[in-house]
């Protein structure tokens, strides 16, 4: 029980970090190309 209990927590935070990761890299794709839209 406690081994599942370790299994579901490291998918949790594993998951966790991976959909943080893409939020963070889309807002930093999304204001780098909000500078460059007025210089182009």
């Amino acid at each position: 029980m406690l081994g599942l209990f370790v299994v579901a927590s490291a998918t949790a935070v594993v998951t966790f970090a991976l959909l943080w990761q893409r939020l963070t890299r889309r807002d930093a794709a999304l204001a780098v190309r909000r500078l460059a839209l007025p210089a182009g």
